[in-house]
Order: structure tokens, then sequence, then C-alpha cells
């Protein structure tokens, strides 16, 4: 996979050069414009990790004693892969099988879910479209360990493992789960402010870099250096010069097949279009939802849970971090938002039903 986008970085390079004959050189040029807000929401939690995984070790290395876990499982399932979670995990977890299970698969979908998306969601999803939102984030959640078994039987961690380290997953989805059905209002607050202290935690960081490389004065000791940073930064743009430009060229010649699809299942163009604007990232999707009918809205949304950024900038944070896991982090990731897909296909199969939801239908 990462061959096949290095050729689809070139190939766009080309066409921009040829003044965008073929439409690539301008996805081209989107994975490198990319950089500004991954430096933002990237370099600050990424120097300040070390510190992270010290200050949470105390606490979670007994806790998963008890439990007989993994310690990175619990940092995974709150912060998303490039927000803190991978480079915590390597200081934390047990094992580099362990780092991978939980500090890019799970991170990549339930710590992402948490830490980023419903966050946004909340900015940018009208108080009408939630209920649909929600819905379909819970049917998302709810198949997240049918990715993170794939994703373990692709790492070739052993079965016990993957159980043991699944059962605080399953337990921290269910309640979640149950939070979203009978405090819809207050868990959106909860993960608001998750989302606003990751955000805020990395502005300190990045402020914090800023100062020291300026300046030459460390004022917080054990930080990862901006310059380390700054390349990650720069390495998951090249990525992202391929992966869109491949995106693009994938839903060119699928388009076809995605109005048949759009035709059999009752979606609109809209919603197909956030289905696949969902693998590089689920901003794009949020800002078309509210042209989605209510079924393309549950289904976008139970995709995103684990389907999001799978071509996107997770792609390129995980290739630069931890290539031997991009296979496993691409499947895992693609069953377990299709499985989200079908759970929410039956919430929406059970709402026709009874007829209800279908005062928003566009």
């Amino acid at each position: 996979m990462l061959y096949a986008m290095l050729a689809f970085s070139i190939l766009a390079g080309i066409d921009k050069l040829l003044n965008n004959k073929y439409g690539l050189g301008v996805k081209f040029d989107e994975g490198f414009k990319a950089m500004g807000g991954l430096a933002l929401t990237i370099i600050g939690i990424y120097s300040l990790s070390p510190i992270i995984a010290s200050a949470a070790t105390p606490i979670l290395l007994p806790l998963s004693k008890l439990l007989h876990t993994d310690p990175s499982v619990f940092i995974g399932s709150i912060l998303a892969t490039d927000l803190g979670a991978y480079n915590t995990s390597l200081e934390i977890a047990r094992s580099e099988s362990m780092v991978a299970f939980n500090g890019v698969i799970l991170a990549s979908t339930l710590g992402a879910t948490i830490s980023f998306t419903v966050p946004v969601a909340t900015n940018l999803i009208s108080a009408k479209d939630f209920g649909y939102f929600a819905k379909g984030i819970l049917a998302g959640i709810v198949t997240v360990p049918v990715g993170m078994v794939i994703a373990g039987f692709m790492l070739k961690i052993s079965a016990f493992e993957v159980i043991l380290n699944l059962l605080p997953v399953i337990v921290f989805s269910a309640l979640i789960a149950y939070g979203l059905i009978r405090f819809q209002d207050k868990m959106v607050s909860v993960f608001s402010i998750v989302g606003k202290l990751v955000l805020s935690l990395s502005t300190f960081g990045l402020l914090i870099s800023i100062y020291s490389y300026s300046t030459g004065h460390v004022i917080v000791k054990g930080m990862l250096p901006l310059e380390e940073a700054v390349m990650l930064v720069f390495t998951i743009a090249v990525v992202l010069s391929g992966a869109y430009p491949m995106l693009y060229f994938l839903q060119r010649k699928l388009t076809r097949v995605l109005k048949r699809a759009s035709t059999r299942f009752g979606l609109d163009e809209f919603s197909i279009l956030g289905l696949f604007s969902s693998l590089a990232s689920c901003l794009p999707m949020m800002g078309v939802y509210h042209e989605m009918n209510w079924k393309g809205k549950m289904l976008n949304a139970a995709f995103s849970v684990s389907g999001s950024f799978v071509l996107g900038g997770q792609l390129g944070y995980v290739s630069s971090v931890s290539p031997s896991s991009v296979n496993a982090f691409i499947v895992s990731k693609i069953i377990a938002g299709i499985s989200g897909m079908a759970v929410a296909g039956l919430l929406i199969k059970q709402e026709s039903n009874k007829g209800g939801v279908r005062e928003y239908d566009n």
C-alpha cells in the first residue's frame, strides 16, 4: 500500500507539472497543504508524550496488573494514535505487539472517536442531526472489537492476549453506548471537554517547543525535540501527497458503481461522497452531513468510528512510526467500519419498521 501511494505521489507531482491535466496535481498540493493543521495538532502532543507517559504510569500499571491487561489499552481507548496514544504506549506497553495493538489499532478507532471525532462533531453537526450521528457512532463503537480481533490475528498476537485486552474495551464501549442512549447531552458534553483538553494540551506543548527551539532554554525536561516532531509532520504530508490523489482516482473510476450502490441501498450522492471522503478524513463528511438523507447520516457516522482516516493523516503517521503494522491498520479499520455500517443498517431497518426518524428525512 505504501508503494502504491508513493507511485501516486510521483504521478500527481508530474500531473502538477502538466498544469493539473488529470486533476491529480491539486490533490498532490492538498497533501502538503495539510502540514499546517497537522503541525498544530501533532507537534505539541508528540513532544509531550514522554511526560504524559511518566504521569500516567503510576496509575495505569497497578490497574493493568489488577485486570491482567496491558496498560496501553487505557491510553488507546481515549486518545487518537497521532494525538499521543502511540508515543505514550511506546513508553508504557509491555511489548512491541501491544504498542501496535493498542497504540495504533485501538487508538485509531475508539481513541480517535473519543478525543477527536465526537468533540469536532459537536461544533459541525446541527442539533437536529445529532440524534442520527449519536446512533451511528453507537453502531460503530459496538464493532470496534471486530477490527481488533482482525488486527490481533494479522499482528500474530495470541488469542488469549487479544481477549484479555479486549475486555476493558468492551466494557468501556458498553458504558459509552449506554451513556449515548440514556444521557446523550451529558455524554456529548464529556466528549467535548475531553477533546478540548487534548487540543489545549497539544497547543501548550507546541508553545513550549517553539520557545525552547528559539531560545535554547529548556522549560520542561524530557520533552522530544521540535525538529523530530516537524520531521514527522513532513513525513505524514509526503504520504498524504500520494493518498489523496489515489483516493481521487478511485472515486473517479468507481463513480458508476457508487451510483448503482446508492440507488440499491436508498442513499443519496452526499451520503456516498461522505463515505468516500471519510477514508481520508471525517471532516469533509461532516461538511455535507446536513445534505444527506437520514439513512446516510447514520451509516456515515457508523463508518467514521473505525473507517475514518484509514487513507489519510493517520495512515501517514502510522507508516512513519510503525510501518510493520500498516497492513493490519488498513484491513482492520475497513472491516470494522463496514461492520459498523452493518449494525447501523439494522438500526435503520428498526427505525423504518417503527416509522420513526423520518421527520428529518431530506
